[in-house]
């Protein structure tokens, strides 16, 4: 019998590979954690914003604005994607205060980017609508400020997972007044 059995080797061998790997995983860490994933070279627009008064079915059935805002955001994010970075997940979010609440925060559109999609240098959308509903907790839109903003969050190989976003923000004003919502004429 000798002292190096094949399994002591293989556990040696096994524990040698874990250690290489954990070294090789900190190092990817440490390689992109002071880097800066904010970005200016992201272009947000505003197109049209429409405000309603409807019932919210999701809650007590009370009235509460349903505002949508056209959008379309234009640009490069090549940038973002290093050898630590595995996907960006981006959501664009509208923020705003009224009487009833300090700080409003809701996303309007998101989507999953991966390094190999073919618009991540040339991501460009036009006119899109909001992919979820955007719903106050009451009347409380009319005339108030908000802006636009798109974030991201950076979903790396290994490390912490960064929050950024774009430096130009959109800053514009709900309507003073609903649009007007289009009657049914009952036939007779």
């Amino acid at each position: 019998r000798g002292m190096h059995s094949i399994s002591s080797r293989l556990n040696a061998l096994f524990a040698f590979f874990l250690s290489v790997m954990g070294a090789i995983t900190f190092g990817c860490f440490a390689s992109t954690v002071f880097k800066d994933y904010n970005s200016s070279q992201i272009e947000i627009l505003k197109h049209s914003v429409t405000l309603k008064n409807t019932v919210d079915f999701t809650t007590d059935r009370q009235r509460s604005d349903l505002a949508s805002i056209q959008f379309s955001i234009d640009g490069n994010f090549t940038h973002l994607f290093d050898w630590n970075t595995k996907q960006l997940f981006l959501y664009l979010m509208c923020e705003y205060q009224n009487e009833k609440n300090e700080l409003n925060q809701v996303v309007l559109w998101d989507k999953i980017m991966l390094r190999e999609d073919s618009d991540v240098s040339e991501f460009n959308i036009k006119l899109a609508n909001p992919k979820y509903y955007f719903f106050d907790d009451g009347p409380h839109l009319r005339g108030v400020n908000a802006k636009l903003s798109l974030r991201w969050n950076v979903i790396p190989n290994s490390g912490y997972m960064p929050f950024a976003g774009s430096s130009n923000e959109v800053q514009f004003q709900f309507p003073d007044e609903y649009s007007e919502v289009p009657h049914r004429q009952s036939k007779v």
